[in-house]
């Protein structure tokens, strides 16, 4: 059982209950504190943090608080389905919120990579590699990882567009040397979906 489990148990007094409650709700800040800021700060006394180190089995508080500490280090770095709509609590602190969005990155690039089909792949990467140009068709909130791609493709000696606005100017310009990335979040964006019927007109091979 986790440390922060058993202290949720219906065991203590109400005075050593105000010190289980100070103790989630400072979380890491109570790393420098010392009993006696503790104890005033919670309006208890000194030895009722010894009392709730003996009740959870430890000798005494600064056992207490050093599992503690070690415990809120490991439950901050350690995080299963993270909802990405919500991915942190209120009650977060700022390590916890910044392990949890990291999680939540490193989630993201898993899901990306299973999805990843290798004949897909593969024949994205020829219509890459023989365009004589590239262009990329999106909404402006896509503008970063737009200019991220074109970065890495110049270095490599690629031509690439960001068709950011006048897109139905830049699609009737496209032929069947041109390889057309095409970027929505949901897949239901009209202004990108009505570029489609006019780029496979122009025979232009399509990455979406």
């Amino acid at each position: 059982m986790l440390l922060t489990e058993k202290m949720k148990e219906n065991i203590f007094s109400p005075s050593e209950q105000a010190i289980i409650h100070y103790m989630f709700e400072q979380r890491e800040n109570i790393q420098d504190k010392t009993t006696k800021q503790i104890a005033e700060e919670t309006y208890t006394h000194p030895s009722t943090l010894i009392r709730v180190a003996k009740k959870l089995g430890f000798h005494g508080w600064m056992e207490l608080k050093n599992i503690f500490m070690a415990e809120m280090d490991y439950l901050n770095s350690h995080f299963n389905d993270i909802d990405a709509n919500f991915p942190f609590d209120a009650h977060d602190n700022v390590i916890a919120i910044a392990n949890k969005m990291a999680a939540l990155n490193q989630m993201t690039i898993s899901d990306t990579l299973s999805l990843i089909n290798n004949e897909t792949l593969q024949k994205a990467t020829y219509l890459l590699n023989e365009a004589e140009e590239i262009k990329i068709f999106s909404l402006n909130n896509n503008l970063n990882i737009c200019h991220d791609f074109k970065s890495q493709m110049v270095r490599i000696g690629k031509k690439v567009d960001l068709c950011m606005v006048d897109q139905g100017y830049a699609a009737a310009s496209c032929n069947a040397h041109t390889c057309a990335i095409v970027i929505s979040y949901t897949g239901e964006t009209s202004s990108i979906i009505n570029l489609i019927p006019m780029l496979k007109k122009r025979k232009t091979p399509i990455i979406a």
